[in-house]
């Protein structure tokens, strides 16, 4: 069997079908989904039933509710084919993504693929659309992977559902269950992959509808996500140090360290019950290791968003209560004006 397509499922009534039926109506034959419910309580798993009893490459399985890392991890254990693609229950593909991957690994060996996706609203109306990163079908090896790394380590291509890993190069014996269900579990199990990859090819494609609901994982923040943030880079940080990257690769990886952590500015601001709450916060954050090797190595002037540049800036000079008040009045405006 060449594909094996993982589906992690959790209280998704709403997008299951439309996911299964993105893959199901694929020109390419030669796949197995496997569906495996983690403790949904809602319809999902008599949808899942319902289309596993239709077609006889759907393996469905039920386990306790563990969360999407440990559910991954199950998933992977499951799967036959030799090649793995993983797609989240509320997302879904365009035509034609298994036939142009089969193209591509049937005319070499190719350990890992990574390629394109668009954002959509609930209502899988068009967002967005990032800019690719390399030229289309770049392949990299031992000579030139540096480039690769040097985005990776930008954290721009961590999602696991963009990606088509030969399963010969996953760690699927190596024990997670110490990170529980923390964030940034796309970018914990990606660095395994990209660093066993000996070939990894790039296509400019778009193949995932990655919907940006109201409800999935990513929009309810909690404080204890930025030390999962923090432990997950530092892993990261760990790896680019055993590589021993070169100098522009590590400024790209805290540039983007720091991006991230400016980019939650909002929601801290949000969650904390109190002004002295929010010094609390940021006093963590800007002892913790990642912090102190990024203010030695990122300038301001390098951080592209001008709003997160603002924010770092204000941070270093210790301006925390107009950066709490700013932040402030902003989430009050969105409030009152109904932006997202």
């Amino acid at each position: 069997m060449v594909f094996s397509i993982l589906i992690p499922v959790y209280n998704v009534e709403k997008y299951l079908r439309q996911c299964l039926e993105s893959v199901l109506e694929q020109d390419f034959p030669d796949y197995e989904i496997i569906l495996v419910n983690d403790g949904s309580t809602d319809s999902s798993p008599s949808i899942c039933k319902e289309f596993a009893r239709k077609d006889a490459r759907i393996k469905y399985f039920e386990k306790e509710n563990e969360g999407l890392l440990q559910t991954r991890r199950y998933s992977i254990k499951k799967a036959s084919g030799d090649y793995l693609l993983f797609l989240d229950s509320d997302d879904y593909w365009e035509p034609g993504i298994l036939t142009a991957l089969y193209t591509e690994i049937s005319r070499q060996i190719i350990d890992l693929i990574v390629y394109r996706f668009r954002t959509v609203t609930d209502s899988g109306k068009r967002i967005s659309e990032k800019k690719g990163l390399f030229p289309d079908r770049t392949v990299f090896t031992e000579n030139n992977k540096e480039l690769f790394i040097k985005e990776f380590a930008s954290t721009r291509m961590n999602n696991l559902w963009i990606k088509c890993v030969r399963k010969a190069i996953v760690d699927a014996d190596t024990d997670y269950s110490k990170f529980g269900d923390r964030k940034g579990e796309d970018l914990l199990q990606s660095i395994p992959l990209v660093r066993n990859a000996a070939t990894i090819l790039y296509m400019d494609d778009i193949f995932v509808n990655y919907r940006l609901s109201v409800t999935g994982r990513g929009r309810n923040f909690r404080i204890r996500y930025l030390e999962d943030y923090e432990e997950v880079r530092q892993i990261l940080r760990d790896y680019l140090d055993e590589i021993n990257s070169s100098d522009e690769i590590m400024a790209c990886f805290y540039i983007s360290y720091l991006d991230m952590l400016m980019s939650f500015m909002d929601s801290i601001v949000s969650v904390s019950a109190d002004y002295r709450t929010f010094l609390k916060i940021c006093s963590h954050f800007q002892n913790s290791p990642l912090y102190q090797g990024a203010r030695h190595t990122v300038t301001p002037s390098t951080i592209k968003s001008i709003k997160h540049r603002i924010d770092y800036i204000l941070l270093e000079d210790n301006r925390y209560l107009l950066l709490y008040n700013g932040h402030k009045v902003k989430n009050y405006l969105k409030k009152i004006l109904n932006i997202e």
